[in-house]
């Protein structure tokens, strides 16, 4: 049998490859306790912090939501024992997780090349910028979650028609 570059299971296992790496990275680095940093890059993630461990709401369209998923996602940690700040930021951490999934689906569909993809995942994942705002507490992770699941969604719906795509695309944009 000839290996193939294209085959199905090569593409998953490079996009899990991949996510596994940035995985071990922000687990490593991801914010465990309250911040009180007054950067512009983590000036929020304190108030998303404790709005997340005591079912609070926070600024701008989006964050009810974000805070609402976020606040259920603490308080099932905190079950397991996981410290609410921690819980808050690890929120982040799977949200960015789950974004970059869809970004690494959406290159390797535009290239149908997995190394691409997962290459152009990996630069954008250890960037200075979007590795910062998606270890800690942040609206960011969240709301590129929900615009890496909208592109895909709306790749898929140009490919196939399916109304389900377009309403799920609706749903989550």
């Amino acid at each position: 049998m000839k290996f193939q570059i294209s085959s199905i299971k090569f593409q998953r296992a490079g996009g899990a490859a991949t996510l596994l790496i940035v995985a071990v990275v922000y687990l490593l680095t991801f914010q465990t306790d309250i911040c009180s940093n007054p950067s512009e890059y983590v000036i929020d993630s304190g108030e998303y912090q404790i709005a997340l461990s005591s079912w609070g709401t926070v600024h701008h369209t989006g964050a009810p939501t974000y805070s609402l998923i976020g606040a259920a996602f603490v308080s099932l940690l905190r079950l397991i024992g996981i410290a609410p700040a921690a819980g808050a930021a690890l929120f982040s951490v799977v949200c960015a997780l789950v974004a970059l999934g869809f970004i690494y689906a959406v290159g390797l569909r535009l290239t149908g090349n997995p190394w691409a993809a997962g290459a152009a995942v990996l630069a954008l994942a250890l960037g200075p910028s979007f590795w910062i705002n998606h270890v800690i507490a942040e609206l960011r992770a969240f709301g590129s979650m929900l615009l890496a699941a909208s592109l895909w969604l709306a790749m898929r719906y140009s490919e196939t028609g399916s109304t389900k795509l377009l309403y799920a695309l609706a749903f989550v944009w």
